[in-house]
């Protein structure tokens, strides 16, 4: 393998590792962190057993093709062609993505926080109205 696509996959291993801390475990659990952050945790929820399948087997791949471990000799990694790493970075994008948008669905959607939110966006709403005059423009 080329030491270039060797870097690669090195920053693309390191990437799906920051995922797993940042996004599926939605910064409940970081690494050298002290304390849990439940703030957070109804988000974790969200995981479906696919998205550890997208993670496992990509963080596998990455594992196998970089340096960061003793190659086992009984494996000799191709080299993958550049297609192919430009697609095992839309990996790690698409599952990003698709994970923060069924936890914001979670974490948003119906909860009491987001029906207060809505209730205070009301309010000012009228509030604003009420001070406008006759010309649209705010009273003073």
């Amino acid at each position: 393998m080329t030491k270039s696509n060797t870097g690669i996959y090195n920053r693309l291993r390191a990437s799906w590792e920051r995922g797993l801390e940042d996004i599926l475990f939605a910064g409940v659990i970081l690494r050298h962190r002290d304390y849990i952050d439940a703030k957070s945790l109804k988000r974790v929820t969200a995981v479906e057993a696919a998205d550890v399948d997208v993670y496992r087997n990509n963080f596998k791949k990455c594992s196998d093709l970089v340096e960061a471990h003793d190659p086992s000799r009984g494996r000799d990694a191709a080299v993958p062609p550049p297609y192919e790493i430009m697609a095992d970075i839309k990996t790690l994008a698409d599952w990003a993505a698709a994970l923060r948008t069924k936890q914001n669905a979670i974490a948003y959607d119906g909860s009491p926080g987001l029906r207060a939110l809505q209730r205070l966006g009301t309010d000012a709403d009228r509030r604003t109205a009420s001070l406008k005059g006759s010309n649209g423009g705010i009273c003073t």
